[in-house]
């Protein structure tokens, strides 16, 4: 999905960076352009052709008054570049964001393990599904865990009988993420039991060391040893390029107004370039001739995508308060478990870019519909 971003969305701003300076320069430093750059094509509207300044410049007082008038044009349309300039970068950024898997991203601290992954409205991505995904086998309790933490944190402990200011020294706390995660057959709340009351003399700052790693892992779900199997088949390596998706619904149950979002802010975006295209044209030849019909049918399409787009909005809002099961690794990258909470709980910061994308552009089209209201009235 980033080569939509890479290749289509990317090329496609430099391409209008490149148009606005092309303009710009032939506005106040003509002199610098190739030829090329300099000639009037048939369609542009006064304001943009470069002729009109030389005519200007050696014209007679009869030309300055043709000038005047055709400046006095009650059909030129003084606010069309900021209605179809904001209306552009709105909708390039709905193209770029919209086919990536980032409405949502359940990402990890940069210590665990755990494969980040992003959510979109029709799949789930990430380098957790390239292979089969097995289920975490049940943590350890009672003696056969203090056996298994005994023996998964000697290490730790020889260090810090070695040296008794361990925990404070650089670097210590690499030694305590490598205990950690050697004690895989417990759940974290006991390595850190373990970790506190166990392992002594490693200096005044062993219990924020052993804290810190609990900390970076700890989620706001609760976790579900309690099943077994597979939960799904890897896809073929032939099948992506970068990292590999499956549906959205094998991995979180109960979210389909994900769905719904992704949905209703590609229908939003069609509409959206549909009434753009028609606002462009009407900015063109709007002076040569009566489109009124054309500014109507543009704002008609523009209203269909802001409530398009604000239906987006509303449907993923709503699903962050929604109980789900998502199928995700365990504390120490053992195996799947089943993860239940809120899926605003479960996934970073409410949403991830392509949301936050979709609220931009309503606010931005909220201004265009505004501008193009004012044009008609």
């Amino acid at each position: 999905h980033w080569a939509a971003l890479v290749f289509i969305g990317l090329p496609l701003v430099f391409i209008m960076i490149a148009i606005c300076c092309v303009f710009g320069l032939r506005a106040h430093r003509p002199a610098i352009l190739p030829t090329a750059f300099k000639k009037d094509l048939s369609f542009f509207p006064p304001s943009m052709r470069m002729s009109n300044e030389t005519e200007n410049a050696s014209a007679t007082s009869e030309a300055a008054s043709a000038s005047n008038a055709d400046l006095s044009n009650p059909r030129r349309w003084w606010s069309a570049p900021a209605t179809w300039g904001l209306g552009w970068f709105a909708l390039l950024a709905l193209w770029a964001a919209l086919p990536n898997a980032q409405w949502a991203v359940i990402k990890f601290h940069k210590i665990d393990k755990r494969e980040h992954v992003g959510i979109g409205g029709w799949s789930a991505c990430g380098a957790l599904f390239k292979k089969d995904a097995a289920w975490a086998p049940i943590p350890l309790s009672g003696s056969n865990a203090t056996i298994h933490l005994q023996s998964c944190t000697a290490d730790l402990k020889m260090r810090c009988a070695n040296k008794s200011t361990f925990s404070t020294i650089p670097g210590a706390n690499k030694e305590y993420e490598k205990s950690y995660y050697a004690c895989s057959r417990v759940d974290k709340t006991s390595w850190e039991s373990f970790c506190l009351n166990s392992v002594q003399g490693c200096g005044t700052k062993h219990k924020e060391q052993c804290g810190n790693i609990t900390k970076a892992m700890a989620r706001q779900w609760t976790t579900d040893y309690s099943a077994s199997g597979t939960k799904w088949k890897a896809p073929s390596a032939d099948d992506y390029v970068h990292n590999p998706c499956i549906p959205l619904d094998s991995l979180c149950t109960d979210v389909g107004k994900v769905t719904s979002a992704g949905t209703l802010g590609m229908a939003g975006t069609v509409f959206f370039s549909l009434g753009l295209v028609l606002i462009i044209g009407y900015a063109f030849f709007t002076e040569s001739r009566d489109l009124s019909k054309v500014l109507m049918a543009a704002a008609a399409l523009l209203m269909l995508s802001w409530m398009m787009l604000l239906a987006s909005w509303a449907c993923f809002a709503s699903v962050l308060g929604q109980s789900t099961t998502c199928y995700l690794q365990g504390d120490h990258n053992e195996g799947i478990v089943a993860a239940k909470g809120e899926f605003g709980d479960i996934i970073n910061n409410n949403g991830s870019y392509t949301y936050y994308f979709v609220v931009g552009a309503w606010v931005v089209l909220t201004v265009v519909i505004g501008l193009v209201v004012q044009r008609m009235v």
